[in-house]
């Protein structure tokens, strides 16, 4: 979008000039109907192609509306409705393979899409890559939320941030000017698994964790540490996709497990392989997303996944700010019920 000095000598983006002007104006005079393309081609000294697009962003945000034969008119945004976008852009991580079926990718767009829908915006989802990353950059009006994003796209949300995008990461604490954040509360969440492993007199503990989860079990593991101090012997054991199986049944007899270790696995993703080595039993604690895994017996910290997508609706989509850097804590389950 072309940019134009206002008459205060700041540099402004064409599309957001004349929306102030607009809104300068309707306050003043209370005409909704705008001039024509000419007469604003006219007024700041642009091409007609360059109105064409700058009036383009301002229907997509639902700031102007066009009615053939009649022309455009400005439709004033509702007073402190901190509405600012027309639609949301939900951002996958580029190596996400499951998309369907993926309890926790499900409840996360679910928990987005009802704020969204209650704030009459649309959200469409894409998976990262360079060309998203190039039309977020030009685009000015829409705001995006990225779903547990690592190491690529966590500069990618630094670089939109500094060009002053709306920028909303979910399960991913990122302290960064700009940068807006709603996560698990994933410290805490260890030290609950810490208290779990003492509340059952474990005489160890093993963390089990995939390699492609860096950052969910850092925090985690910082919170069992906490707790556990120098009182129980505790090991991290960081698996990679393959051959998970036969890594658990090294890493048990290496540490010496028994039916008295607590076994802590960070996704759901190490169940199936961890039963093959370990019998159901409650000092079994699963970082889960959803309770179904209670079935096998076992223990469970089930992460809020739609309520931390609720509130990051309410962070990119209505504008509630204040928001950021909410931290909601998962809940201890047991097959007998809720814990804690």
């Amino acid at each position: 979008m072309i940019m134009q000095d206002d008459r205060n000598g700041s540099i402004k983006p064409i599309y957001q000039q004349i929306r102030e002007d607009l809104l300068l104006g309707f306050q003043k005079t209370g005409e909704a109907r705008l001039p024509s393309e000419r007469e604003i081609c006219k007024k700041y000294g642009v091409c007609r192609p360059t109105v064409h697009k700058a009036l383009s962003y301002l229907v997509e945000t639902g700031l102007v509306v066009r009615r053939p034969g009649k022309g455009s008119f400005f439709l004033p945004p509702e007073a402190g409705s901190g509405r600012n976008v027309a639609g949301v852009k939900l951002v996958i991580r580029k190596d996400w393979k499951i998309w369907s079926g993926d309890c926790y990718f499900g409840q996360t767009i679910q928990g987005i899409y009802e704020t969204l829908n209650g704030c009459g915006l649309n959200l469409s989802i894409e998976q990262f890559n360079d060309r998203l990353l190039l039309q977020l950059l030009e685009d000015e009006v829409t705001s995006s939320i990225w779903l547990s994003p690592e190491k690529a796209e966590q500069e990618a949300i630094r670089m939109l941030a500094d060009a002053g995008r709306t920028v909303t990461a979910i399960n991913r604490q990122i302290h960064a000017p700009g940068v807006r954040f709603v996560s698990g509360d994933h410290q805490a969440d260890g030290e609950e698994a810490g208290r779990f492993a003492l509340l059952h007199r474990a005489n160890r503990v093993i963390f089990f964790v995939s390699e492609a989860e860096s950052g969910l079990f850092a925090a985690r593991e910082a919170g069992i540490a906490h707790i556990l101090g120098d009182a129980i012997p505790f090991r991290r054991v960081t698996l990679s996709l393959t051959g998970r199986t036969e890594a658990i049944r090294r890493a048990a007899k290496e540490f010496g497990a028994d039916g008295n270790t607590a076994v802590v696995l960070n996704s759901g993703s190490l169940l199936e392989p961890a039963l093959r080595v370990f019998p159901p039993r409650e000092n079994l604690l699963l970082f889960a997303d959803n309770a179904e895994p209670l079935r096998y017996g076992i223990s469970l910290i089930v992460q809020p996944v739609a309520e931390i997508g609720r509130i990051a609706g309410k962070i990119a989509g209505a504008g509630e700010t204040a928001l950021s850097g909410t931290l909601v804590r998962g809940k201890l389950l047991t097959a007998e019920g809720v814990r804690a």
